[in-house]
């Protein structure tokens, strides 16, 4: 399988330094991602994506490739252990992909992108990426996430 890029838009009501925290601070993101994100967020440092049920698991891993406040995150992305194994990867090709996620201030709101390239195209963020970027949207713009975990599992309806 050839590696692809996946992109994704979204806008949410809130302040692009209000977004930035959304996606950094660890107990944000264990509200609307069920994971902290966990790092010291500068260009070299590693980050770990670690499931916040309190079971200390990783499920992805990387480096810290930019980060410039309020403004873009880039860093590796690398499925670990049992959720490389769900996601069903081949090793042989599995090297680390490549995320990118630009803040583009509008005012009050702002503009998010996600950019993931290097991503096989089976690979379960490509469902993922709009369920969590929903979810940050929702518990921003209303202090709530959306209902239960089904979210995550939706699955889009086919084109007629």
């Amino acid at each position: 399988m050839q590696p692809t890029t996946f992109h994704y838009t979204i806008f949410i009501a809130a302040k692009a330094s209000t977004v930035w925290n959304g996606l950094r601070d660890p107990e944000v993101t264990s509200k609307y991602w069920g994971h902290h994100n966990v790092s010291d967020w500068f260009a070299g440092a590693d980050w770990s994506h670690v499931r916040s049920d309190g079971s200390g698991v990783e499920d992805a891993s990387g480096k810290v490739l930019e980060c410039r406040e309020n403004q873009k995150l880039r860093l590796t992305w690398r499925f670990l252990g049992e959720a490389h194994e769900k996601a069903n990867l081949d090793l042989s090709h599995d090297g680390p992909s490549e995320v990118t996620i630009t803040l583009t201030a509008l005012g009050p709101d702002c503009k998010l992108d996600v950019q993931h390239t290097g991503l096989l195209p089976d690979a379960p963020t490509r469902e993922g990426w709009p369920a969590v970027f929903s979810n940050l949207k929702t518990y921003l713009e209303t202090g709530k996430t959306l209902s239960d975990d089904q979210w995550g599992d939706a699955k889009p309806t086919p084109e007629d």
